[in-house]
């Protein structure tokens, strides 16, 4: 996989972007060329390598969001090796708005479907030397208009002031983003980091809004507001696995897992009991006795400790049967899902190879 990596950043290209049908040519083209047999791992990594090469006159002409998001790269001290996995998965905005005297730049999205993450520059007379970590009146969300017509689908007959409530609780709760202040010494630029991991949609594009308002940085506060409506794209990303293999990780009760699901940012697994939950455990028993997915093992070396969010989901039928599934994420740092060799559910192992490479 480095030999393709060395050979994409030695060539000179004019390859325009790489769109949706070309990608799905490619991957068309090498799956078809593989024995009919189980696609392990490393059919991802000859997928993976063969859209890089295709795409190299892209990630050359931008060459950018590894500078907006230079902390999330792999390595934080070569950002740029990263930035043909970061723009594999970003969009470019660059939309700017001024008021009273501080320009915000929205320069581009990282969407991952499950993360989605914005990056703003600031510019003015007196920029903060820290942010407080606080949101303030902002939100990040679908656009009035998508989410009003999609409403006015769904729901025809709503009248007008309950469905702009429902919008106006969505934003104002679901919509509230992590903001990160940060200030990036080699260009001398401060830079705001907008994340939520809670949009989610099946569309392959979709029109959001960024709201700024009442940001406490350092001594003052940026009144704004700052608002900027624009188009993202979900590119397809994450590699995913099916399959059929049992492990016993949860104290004896044995589980089988079904469906394996790796993105830059995030890893997933989903799983189906085998057995009777304990009784003890009760209806409530959810994401206290689920299975966690608490390490991967990349290129022979086992990660652990790379995301700060976990979480489990159990789903109980009537017939007693349950199932469910274990999240990790988002990344502290972004990596490439064809290096993951196996994942650790509690302290079983299962190695990736042991199931089949769908996507």
């Amino acid at each position: 996989m480095n030999a393709w990596y060395e050979l994409t950043s030695e060539l000179e290209t004019d390859t325009p972007p790489l769109d949706e049908m070309s990608r799905a040519r490619i991957e068309k083209k090498v799956r078809a060329a593989l024995p009919r047999r189980r696609k392990r791992r490393w059919a991802a990594a000859v997928i993976a390598a063969a859209l890089v090469l295709s795409a190299c006159g892209y990630a050359a002409v931008t060459g950018q969001f590894s500078q907006w998001f230079w902390n999330r790269a792999a390595d934080v001290q070569t950002p740029e090796a990263s930035e043909d996995l970061l723009s594999s998965m970003g969009t470019v905005i660059g939309q700017s708005q001024t008021v009273d005297g501080v320009t915000m730049t929205l320069h581009g999205a990282l969407w991952d479907r499950g993360t989605l993450m914005l990056s703003l520059s600031m510019d003015g007379a007196e920029m903060p030397t820290y942010y407080d970590e606080s949101s303030g009146d902002s939100w990040l969300w679908f656009s009035e208009h998508q989410m009003e017509s999609a409403l006015r689908e769904a729901h025809p007959d709503l009248p007008d002031a309950d469905l702009q409530k429902y919008m106006d609780s969505v934003r104002s709760f679901i919509g509230r983003p992590t903001i990160t202040y940060l200030y990036n010494r080699q260009t001398d630029t401060c830079y705001l980091q907008v994340q939520n991991n809670s949009i989610t949609s099946q569309n392959d594009q979709d029109e959001l809004t960024l709201h700024l308002e009442n940001l406490k940085c350092g001594n003052t506060t940026l009144k704004g507001p700052f608002e900027f409506t624009f188009i993202v794209e979900k590119k397809s990303v994450e590699l995913v696995y099916e399959g059929d293999v049992t492990l016993e990780p949860m104290e004896g009760v044995p589980i089988r897992v079904t469906k394996v699901t790796i993105s830059p940012f995030y890893a997933e697994v989903a799983f189906a009991g085998l057995e009777p939950l304990p009784e003890e455990d009760g209806e409530d028993s959810g994401n206290d006795f689920g299975p966690k997915l608490e390490a991967l093992r990349i290129n022979g070396q086992e990660a652990a400790g790379i995301a700060s969010q976990h979480g489990s989901r159990l789903e109980k039928q009537e017939d007693g049967s349950w199932g469910g599934s274990t999240k990790t994420g988002p990344f502290h740092r972004v990596l490439n899902p064809a290096a993951v060799e196996a994942i650790r559910v509690n302290d079983v192992w299962l190695d990736l190879d042991q199931l089949d490479l769908v996507q």
